[in-house]
């Protein structure tokens, strides 16, 4: 679509971005997202919606990277040491 004007193939760019993200191939869904981000003659709309889209696929893979807060603070299933029973008794 190396003809198309830049309005065309940046939609196109951005809904196989989407595509992408729908399919779990996050690495090109953001390549595909980046490089709407850098194209001349692409609408603000959608450079809005592909920033946002950048910005919710990090915070998701921040709270898929990170454990839950809670396991690390209570290791012994959930129960807080204070109130779990005394195992020498």
């Amino acid at each position: 679509m190396a003809d198309a004007p830049a309005s065309i193939r940046t939609m196109a760019l951005y809904n196989r971005a989407l595509v992408y993200c729908a399919t779990s191939c996050g690495v090109q869904a953001v390549e595909d997202l980046q490089k709407v981000l850098e194209m001349p003659g692409a609408s603000e709309q959608v450079r809005t919606e592909a920033r946002r889209k950048l910005v919710r696929m990090q915070r998701s893979s921040n709270r898929a990277d990170s454990s839950n807060p809670r396991d690390e603070a209570y290791p012994e299933g959930g129960v807080p040491e204070k109130n779990r029973p005394d195992s020498s008794t």
